[in-house]
């Protein structure tokens, strides 16, 4: 199968050029992966989840590439590690939260160290009061001692005094059974046809459990039009449970992409949302390979552009 990468399709850069006059409708702006400034680079997501009594609390997932750490030869194979740290500093006077923790690995070949999609991934939850802070994440290789950071401003909410809401989205894969794998980096490739998302909704209204809710989940691309819009009742046991919407089919081709939940009941609309980047995938279909022709379309002859569309979507690879 032909793979596209995200660095060598120029032609598509020309194509959002061409169309910068359709203007995406506005989007909530969500915090950004977190990278590391220098080597060892690493990639942390920060989210606001939910405890199970319905209170915010910060899970940040990070992500390590193997070959951002320095090896060493041991009698088992090749050995590594990072210290990793995470601090909440308050942008007023109070209370740091955070931790300290390493991180040791020994694999079997060398071969291991430098696999494309090998690497260290950690996560940590903090009970972090609501409030304005600045978030530092920093990882030290414990063999060669190189330091890498990344700083953040995030703001907690109050969740005490709103009866109905969403947490955070969390990005992430999920296997055939349903087993959720979050992905710090929010990059995809070819494993985008798993695609997942975590995501809590608490509700403090009287009543008994457990309760269904109408969820309408969507995925946008960067022009704001639905590549995935589908409708799904949930059950949720008690108030802020965590669950898993997977699309059932999912064919994304390179750019950015928005994953958004809402919730509608009557009058009331609730949404969270989050922004992702596929880097690697498989041939454009569809209104892709539209998008790629508009640009052809000053270099190429009109009868070409027109038998380029008139093909059906299993010949357009």
């Amino acid at each position: 199968m032909q793979v596209f990468r995200s660095a060598t399709l120029l032609v598509l850069s020309l194509a959002s050029l061409l169309s910068i006059g359709n203007v995406a409708p506005a989007r909530a702006v969500d915090l950004p992966p977190l990278r590391g400034d220098r080597s060892p680079l690493f990639s942390a997501d920060v989210v606001i989840s939910l405890d199970p009594e319905g209170k915010p609390v910060l899970s940040v997932s990070g992500s390590l590439p193997y070959d951002e750490l320095q090896w060493i030869k041991i009698a088992q194979g090749y050995a590594s590690g990072a210290e990793f740290q995470v601090v909440f500093e308050p942008r007023a006077r109070g209370r740091e939260y955070g931790d300290v923790w390493e991180r040791r690995v020994v694999v079997a070949g060398f071969s291991t160290t430098t696999a494309a999609q090998a690497a260290v991934v950690e996560r940590r939850t903090f009970d972090v009061r609501a409030g304005r802070y600045r978030v530092r994440v920093s990882v030290r290789d414990l063999n060669s001692e190189g330091v890498s950071s990344a700083r953040e401003a995030i703001d907690i909410p109050d969740y005490s005094r709103v009866p109905v809401g969403f947490a955070d989205l969390e990005l992430g894969v999920a296997d055939s059974s349903g087993s959720f794998r979050p992905l710090p980096t929010r990059q995809f490739g070819m494993n985008s046809s798993r695609l997942a998302v975590r995501v809590a909704l608490f509700d403090r209204r009287p009543g008994g459990w457990p309760r269904v809710y109408p969820f309408h989940y969507r995925i946008l691309d960067e022009s704001g039009g639905d590549v995935v819009n589908r409708k799904r009742d949930v059950t949720l046991n008690h108030s802020a449970e965590a669950i898993t919407l997977r699309p059932d089919s999912l064919d994304l081709f390179i750019g950015s992409y928005v994953f958004e939940v809402e919730l509608v009941e009557g009058h009331s609309r609730w949404r969270v949302d989050r922004s992702f980047e596929v880097e690697e995938s498989g041939p454009p279909r569809g209104r892709e390979f539209d998008r790629m022709l508009e640009p052809l379309a000053y270099i190429a002859e009109p009868w070409e552009i027109d038998h380029l569309r008139s093909l059906e979507p299993e010949q357009q690879a």
